[in-house]
């Protein structure tokens, strides 16, 4: 019995050990190609992985998109290293739900970065990537850090 909990002990310890170096910390997003802030890196050999959003349609274009989690930053210290990294991308402000929302786009509108800020809070909660096909007018996404997404 003795020789079997041992070989179980090691089995499970040789698996946690894989588990942990299995991890990856992406710097950028494999969807646009875009860095990703420092700041999704939970630590503890984590990784940060994407969250697939679901493919829909946002107007007349077809959305596909990735969310991160944001640990142990504001949302203006995001801002200001999204502001430093995306150099050719508009940006919008603005709160809905209560949470700071802050979009960075290509002109064209054809990839949004979206900061969302934590509830009541200067913490940052959030960054979802995505592509549209076709790119969204400038109007629509100036509606996007309100919440009232006008596809006219």
């Amino acid at each position: 019995m003795k020789t079997y909990l041992a070989a179980l002990v090691a089995v499970s310890l040789a698996v946690a050990v894989g588990a942990q170096t299995k991890t990856k910390l992406h710097t950028t997003d494999s969807l646009t190609g875009l860095p990703l802030s420092p700041a999704t890196d939970p630590g503890r050999n984590l990784g940060n992985e994407p969250t697939a959003l679901p493919d829909s349609n946002v107007c007349k274009s077809k959305m596909q998109g990735q969310f991160y989690s944001l640990f142990h930053i504001t949302t203006d210290a995001t801002t200001a290293w999204y502001t430093q990294n995306l150099k050719d991308f508009k940006v919008a402000k603005g709160t809905e739900s209560g949470r700071a929302q802050v979009v960075f786009y290509k002109p064209e509108g054809t990839v949004l970065v979206i900061v969302t800020g934590g509830a009541g809070t200067p913490d940052a909660y959030s960054v979802a990537y995505e592509r549209y096909t076709p790119g969204l007018s400038e109007k629509t996404i100036l509606g996007v850090p309100q919440g009232k997404i006008d596809c006219r």
